[in-house]
This record gives C-alpha cells, sequence and structure tokens, in this order.
C-alpha cells in the first residue's frame, strides 16, 4: 500500500501570490506522487479563473453544481522532489515556501464534483440501538474552547494482514467497500457473518482495530477504536476542538469499555475507500 497523508484547512500558494484554501488534501506517494484537493466553490472559481494546476477551459466540466465543493486531482511535477515518508512531508508542509505547497508543482488530472458529506445523524442513530455500548459524543455543545491540533507521531501508519483464510464478496453493501480496498492492497477480514470489515492498523509500537460496517444503503462508516486517557474528561476539550476543525465524523467515548472511537462516515459508491481510511487514521495519528 502506498503511503499517505491527509491534512486539513492547507493553504497553497499560486502565481499571483495569493494563497488557495484547501479543505482537506490527501497525498499518495506513488510513482509520481499524486495530490487529491477538495476546494470550496469559492477557491474553485479561483482554479477556474487563474487556470491553476495547469487547467485549460477545456478541461473544466460544464455540469458542476454552483456552491458545492469541488475535488481536484493532480500529479506531481517530475522536476519537483517528494518527501521520502510521512513525518517529512508533515515538517515541510507546515513550511509556507516549501514547493509542495505551491500550485505550480503540481499538474491537475481531473476535476469533479465532491460528494456530499455523509449524514451524521444517521451514524448517531445507528450507535444508538440497545446493542451497543454507551457513548459520550464530543460535540460543539459541550464547549466553545479551541485548541491546535497535536502533530502525529513519528513513524508510518501500517495496515497489516490479520489472520483471515480467505476475503469473499458479502453480497452486501459493503461489496464497493471491499472492491476499493482490494484495488488499493489494503489487507482486511470480513467479520460478524459479513457484517462487517475489519483491518489492523499500526504506528509505532501502537496497534488498533479499525472497523467497517455499513448503515443504510449506499452509507458506511469507518470506526478506529483505541485506549482513551485515564481520565477522558480531561481530554475533551482537545476532542472537541478537533471535532470542530474536521469537516466529518470525529470522536466518541465508548464508556463500557473505556476506549476512545473515531468515526468517519463516507458514501463508498462517491469516494475512494482508501482516502477516507487515510483520512480516519490520520485523525487518529494525530491523538496517540
Amino acid at each position: 500500500m502506498n503511503a499517505m497523508h491527509v491534512t486539513n484547512s492547507l493553504r497553497l500558494t499560486t502565481p499571483s501570490g495569493v494563497s488557495l484554501p484547501v479543505e482537506t488534501a490527501w497525498f499518495r506517494d506513488e510513482n509520481p506522487p499524486t495530490m487529491r484537493v477538495l476546494l470550496s466553490w469559492d477557491a474553485f472559481e479561483r482554479v477556474s479563473s487563474d487556470l491553476l494546476f495547469g487547467f485549460d477551459r477545456a478541461a473544466i466540466p460544464a455540469d458542476l453544481v454552483p456552491d458545492t465543493d469541488v475535488a481536484i486531482e493532480a500529479r506531481l511535477k517530475e522536476d519537483v522532489d517528494f518527501p521520502p515518508d510521512r513525518s517529512a512531508l508533515r515538517k515541510q508542509l507546515a513550511n509556507p515556501e516549501y514547493s509542495l505547497r505551491s500550485t505550480t508543482s503540481w499538474l491537475g488530472t481531473e476535476i469533479q464534483q465532491a460528494p456530499p458529506l455523509a449524514d451524521t445523524k444517521l451514524i448517531e442513530s445507528a450507535f444508538d440501538t440497545g446493542d451497543e455500548p454507551t457513548v459520550t459524543e464530543f460535540t460543539l455543545e459541550q464547549s466553545s474552547s479551541r485548541f491546535p491540533t497535536r502533530e502525529p507521531a513519528d513513524g508510518a501508519i501500517a495496515v497489516d494482514a490479520l489472520a483471515a483464510e480467505t476475503n469473499t464478496k458479502t453480497g452486501s453493501a459493503l461489496d464497493p467497500v471491499i472492491e476499493g480496498l482490494e484495488a488499493e492492497g489494503w489487507p482486511y477480514e470480513i467479520i460478524d457473518d459479513g457484517a462487517q470489515i475489519e483491518l489492523d492498523a499500526t504506528l509505532d509500537e501502537t496497534h488498533w482495530p479499525v472497523r467497517i460496517h455499513s448503515v443504510t444503503d449506499g452509507l458506511c462508516v469507518v470506526t478506529s477504536t483505541v485506549p482513551a486517557q485515564a481520565n477522558p474528561e480531561d481530554e475533551a476539550s482537545t476532542y472537541l476542538s478537533y471535532n470542530g476543525e474536521i469537516r466529518r465524523g470525529g470522536f466518541a467515548f465508548d464508556e463500557t469499555s473505556g476506549k476512545l472511537q473515531f468515526r468517519t462516515p463516507f458514501a463508498p459508491e462517491d469516494e475512494p475507500t482508501s482516502d477516507v481510511l487515510a483520512e480516519n487514521l490520520t485523525a487518529v495519528a494525530e491523538h496517540l
């Protein structure tokens, strides 16, 4: 699997010197390295008017819906170096002068309408059954405090194969997820008679399970589960701050197991499962 990194609220530099705000950026260590950026409509209009990322007029789809998010795929130009590991990438992205933060370092390959965010209320209802543990959600109603997010610990996140002998199609809403995992080489196991998919994530010496299950037709949730701090209430403001800064999903505390969960909703037919997994794992890594 190619190393991936996800960052929120990045600002790219443009030839005019005016920064381009990016809601979310996915970086993939491929050959050549690629980047996927999620832009607001206002930011995309700047891309369109200034022909950023090397696009020409003919490459801009005519059927984009105004006032909605737009996703752009781009590949790194051959004369620009890509960092050797995730830690170096994070450090260099923190520097506004770094070449990867310039739109001129990337060659745009595709523009498409971004999928709408999955409805968080559907996710909450999926965890609101009698069979599920009691969960404390960290919502914006708890506090208005905001803190900066933490940088992930050094090291790359690995997703290891579990002990499944075979993986087969489930014949369910998870089939698009499975197809995406297999296409990107993510090892996984089908559990609970096909109701969930499980992966094992590793960062340095820390391991945690990652599960994907279907909430409704066309809507799935990625859930990472990690040990919580000794007094999770003391960290509530940090989790709250992070939840308020990201575009979807968030942390929740499982009072029954005493563990912390991070959930990311997505529609597997509309966006790559690998991008959603990277988004989820990066969020967890920032708080380990």
